[in-house]
């Protein structure tokens, strides 16, 4: 179900060698602790330096995951919905300590403080005192999505009299005086989106957050996405994975939305930016600062707006994390290395925080080369070797002054391109011969790489 999973996190240092072995540290990881699909994504300095995807999107049909497919957020949802809300504000929609109930058709009135408002800072602060009954959330999970609008849901939770109404939907503190993680609260914070501009929740994130960041395959609803292109939910028992197959919930607004960790991590640069991605700014710099502010630090230390912090090796971090069923993810950047990590995985409840430091650590080793973002499917580095028509091997890899080629078809003239994780050609080599080929890279800048000759291709790390 849809939870705040704490952050339990332990720095594991690896050395430069290790680094290199990232993809093993993973898939150690992915078996020991009962992980069937991984996608990562790592950004630094505004550019995608390395992702990949493992595992199995889909155990019993045997169907590998791949980097653009997507996964469910679960609670990573909620810095969306408070992005879409936060744009709603810098518009003059409302102020940030506004009563909500002047902004909505019925009333949202704590039964216990009933002359205390509930504002849209406690919404975003997990401080208003609306609480989470799973019996009742519990019960509306649906497969497929559900057919319960956000008004019918919100009024039936909150209002008196509503379908799911109980005084017990409220807590005994008063708004603004005790820190309770309410997922009910950020799906009131996507229905006032909805309230205030008349524009569907859904149809407002598309216009506004989805399509000016290129988040492509994403969706708040599996409705609206190629099934074929979405990782199935998993939990492990009696030594076998099972699906949860796909499902939905009628407040979605705090955990359903799907999307793949390049398009998550083109809204993660957007942040660590103040704002601006590939030069489109979805929010003001002051909004994202205020945003990733301490907002009520007698009540819950590290809490922004909708996202929080913590630190790692004496380094801060802002981020999010989320947990449903078959689900678990991390998005979080440290802004003084200018890094930032995206985890999906298809697992309930899996640990991955070993998983997390090791991508962390490995990051730091990683250069930038080109600052840039952009649009489209970056190339998949679901598999470092691709070979349609040659067999193809790269050695050593990870390399460092020199590449060696080596293949079953002996090439005459052949050209041979390298491009960066962005797409980009960054190299050339002209008429290349024979089967076995020492290039030198020595120019090329630590990262992530793709050669292309003739009909194959595979990948390689320039340490």
């Amino acid at each position: 179900m849809k939870r705040f999973i704490p952050f339990l996190v332990l720095l594991y240092c690896i050395s430069a060698k290790a680094q290199i072995n990232i993809d093993s540290v993973i898939q150690s990881q992915m078996t020991q602790k009962r992980i069937a699909a991984v996608s990562a994504l790592i950004v630094k300095k505004g550019e995608p330096v390395w992702f990949k995807a493992y595992g199995k999107a889909n155990v019993a049909q045997d169907i590998n995951a791949t980097t653009n497919m997507s996964f469910m957020l679960a609670s990573i949802s909620k810095t969306i919905t408070a992005t879409a809300l936060m744009q709603v504000w810098e518009n003059g929609g409302f102020d940030l300590d506004d009563n909500i109930n002047d902004y909505l058709s019925f009333d949202v009135i704590n039964p216990n403080f009933s002359s205390n408002a509930i504002t849209f800072r406690h919404l975003l602060t997990h401080t208003s005192g609306i609480t989470d009954d799973w019996n009742t959330l519990g019960s509306l999970y649906v497969y497929g999505d559900s057919p319960i609008s956000l008004n019918d849901f919100c009024s039936g939770y909150l209002a008196t009299g509503g379908a799911y109404y109980a005084p017990t939907n409220y807590s005994n503190n008063a708004p603004g005086t005790n820190y309770e993680y309410s997922n009910v609260g950020a799906t009131l914070c996507g229905y006032l989106v909805e309230s205030i501009t008349g524009i569907n929740f859904n149809q407002y994130c598309k216009d506004s957050i989805f399509t000016p960041l290129c988040m492509d395959n994403t969706a708040w609803f599996i409705s609206e996405l190629d099934v074929n292109n979405v990782v199935l939910p998993h939990y492990y028992e009696d030594g076998q994975y099972f699906s949860e197959d796909h499902y939905g919930y009628p407040d979605y607004p705090d955990g359903q939305l799907r999307t793949n960790a390049t398009s998550l991590g083109r809204f993660l640069n957007m942040y660590m930016n103040y704002g601006v991605h590939n030069g489109t700014r979805i929010l003001d710099s002051a909004t994202v600062a205020t945003m990733l502010t301490e907002q009520v630090p007698t009540l819950e230390d590290g809490q922004g707006l909708m996202w929080y912090s913590g630190t790692q090796s004496g380094k801060t971090w802002w981020g999010h994390n989320g947990g449903d069923l078959g689900v678990t993810t991390d998005m979080r950047f440290f802004p003084a290395d200018s890094i930032g990590i995206v985890l999906l995985t298809n697992c309930d409840e899996a640990n991955y925080i070993p998983m997390l430091n090791q991508i962390v650590n490995f990051a730091q080793g990683l250069t930038p080369n080109t600052n840039n973002y952009p649009c489209g499917e970056l190339l998949d580095n679901e598999e470092y070797v691709y070979v349609p028509s040659a067999l193809l091997n790269a050695y050593p890899n990870p390399a460092n002054s020199f590449l060696n080629l080596e293949t079953d078809k002996s090439f005459a003239n052949t050209v041979v391109d390298v491009y960066d994780v962005t797409g980009k050609n960054v190299k050339q080599y002209t008429n290349i011969n024979g089967s076995q080929v020492q290039l030198s890279i020595a120019d090329l800048a630590p990262g992530l790489y793709t050669i292309r000759w003739n009909n194959s291709h595979l990948r390689f790390i320039k340490d």
